[in-house]
């Protein structure tokens, strides 16, 4: 009996009792499933390039972050990030924690090592994650001393002057 691992599996069986003529050979595409994360602005549910997570096989508290890791990625155009082949036996707990925001983007508040079980076969385990544009912070200080000056007013204005 041959067996080939890989993205496609190959089983070929030969028995002696069967002439060579008689093989059988049977091709066999494993159920892997994947995990999608969706990076999107909390508010207008537009998605958002650019942010960096950090996934591992294993919780990295408990077992470290070295030969753990599955990599960091970087959300697409499309806002997505997508770890494929993963199958429930061998990878079922995926870590994963966000390393960095998009740009103009906070950083989430609860920016924690959080994870997703992969329990089926040929599945897409989908996961939505928020994020507040920065808003910006308007101080006025005395220039000689850097104290804060109490009572300033602010005009905030688009590109065209409105």
């Amino acid at each position: 009996m041959e067996t080939t691992y890989g993205k496609q599996n190959t089983v070929t069986s030969t028995s002696p009792m069967v002439e060579a003529s008689n093989k059988i050979g049977v091709t066999y595409e494993p159920a892997y499933s994947e995990l999608k994360l969706l990076k999107q602005d909390e508010d207008t549910g537009e998605v958002l390039e650019g942010a960096r997570f950090q996934f591992w096989y294993k919780n990295p508290k408990e077992h470290g972050c070295e030969n753990n890791s599955l990599g960091v990625f970087s959300t697409d155009a499309k806002g997505e990030i997508i770890v494929a082949e993963l199958l429930p036996e061998k990878d079922p707990i995926i870590y994963y924690k966000e390393l960095e925001a998009p740009a103009g983007y906070e950083l989430s508040s609860d920016s924690s090592v959080e994870e997703v079980n992969i329990e089926d076969y040929n599945q897409v385990y989908e996961i939505v994650y928020n994020n507040k544009k920065k808003v910006p912070k308007f101080v006025k200080k005395d220039l000689a001393e850097s104290q804060l000056l109490a009572g300033a007013e602010f005009k905030i204005y688009n590109e065209d002057n409105t």
